[in-house]
């Protein structure tokens, strides 16, 4: 009698943990796929409306601007390029007028020491 209450316990227990495990995979399936669809149909319907006007529109008068537009700012680039490339210069000349004048002080010092 022992053995069987205790198998009658386990049945119901397994029961139990059947009954709870098809509800939760059940209402989390639901709640997942609706809210995943709704999402995606939403988004695909807008971004194609709007990224087809805006492609017809904007390559005529992209084309036009592009070109100039390309044309201004490598123009702007080799500017830019040119003065960095000119302070760098003056920089260094700098340097080096100052490490001479650093090396000049010091030699004409020592000579007025040992004359």
């Amino acid at each position: 009698m022992d053995g069987g209450r205790e198998r009658m316990g386990v049945m119901r227990r397994m029961r139990r943990m059947r009954r709870r495990r098809r509800r939760r995979r059940r209402r989390r399936r639901r709640r997942r796929r609706r809210r995943r669809r709704r999402r995606r149909r939403r988004r695909r319907r807008r971004r194609r409306r709007r990224r087809r006007r805006r492609r017809r529109r904007r390559r005529r008068r992209r084309r036009r601007r592009r070109r100039r537009r390309r044309r201004m700012r490598r123009m702007r680039r080799m500017r830019r390029m040119r003065r960095m490339r000119r302070m760098r210069r003056m920089r260094r000349m700098r340097r080096r007028r100052r490490m001479r004048r650093m090396r000049r002080e010091p030699n004409d010092g020592e000579r007025w020491e040992g004359e």
